[in-house]
């Protein structure tokens, strides 16, 4: 990947990768508010794919190894945008 040609490319993923990890952090605030009902399987699956992904990270600094787990935390992103919007209109729908 060249600089000269895939500027724009890198611009708008940059700002999805924000996105999604606003989203993630906003999942895990909301359940770490809620920890009373907190069930274990809700919050086991994110540290299993967040843990994999820091450690390939780490550990190989080949993308080809974390983008399967930046994959499959996409779904903790969304119900996290989706608790902030709900949170935002105190439960209504319109």
């Amino acid at each position: 990947v060249s600089d000269d040609n895939n500027g724009i490319y890198k611009d708008i993923l940059n700002v999805v990768q924000t996105l999604l990890n606003f989203g993630i952090i906003m999942y895990i605030a909301y359940k770490w508010k809620n920890i009373n009902e907190l069930q274990i399987y809700e919050l086991f699956n994110a540290v299993i794919m967040m843990g994999a992904f820091v450690f390939y990270m780490f550990w190989e600094a080949k993308s080809q190894y974390t983008l399967p787990y930046y994959y499959l935390l996409i779904p903790y992103a969304v119900m996290g945008w989706q608790q902030l919007i709900r949170g935002k209109n105190n439960g209504k729908t319109s």
